[in-house]
């Protein structure tokens, strides 16, 4: 069975990381931030050691864009110049729409995490 981790794409990473921060910022919590600042790292940390670095520059775009304020959110309603910016930094971790096959269901994912580090073993 495919591993799940392959179908995470950096658009998903990056409005997953919106999500999660969007309501930590605004909330009323005492340490509310500081555990958002401790899961950005971690999450940062994670795609950096099993070399998803455009994921990772994905998740940094996604933490200063929740930072920048109103006026980020009310220019870019329509995620258009978001993903003009994320299609330029991805390269290496897109969708390879030449591995279908369609009569089989397979679809070629880019290597991440263990498997990366499977193949490089072996």
């Amino acid at each position: 069975q495919m591993d799940f981790e392959r179908k995470i794409s950096v658009l998903n990473s990056y409005l997953n990381f919106r999500t999660v921060a969007v309501p930590a910022l605004i909330s009323k919590r005492k340490f509310a931030a500081l555990l958002l600042s401790v899961f950005f790292v971690r999450e940062v940390f994670l795609a950096s050691f099993s070399c998803r670095y455009e994921l990772a520059r994905a998740m940094i775009m996604s933490y200063n864009d929740c930072l920048s304020g109103r006026e980020f959110w009310e220019d870019n309603v329509d995620l258009l110049e978001i993903r003009k910016r994320i299609n330029a930094i991805t390269h290496n971790e897109k969708f390879n729409v030449e591995g279908i096959d369609i009569v089989n269901g397979c679809v070629d994912y880019p290597c991440s995490g263990k498997e990366k580090a499977i193949y490089k073993f072996f």
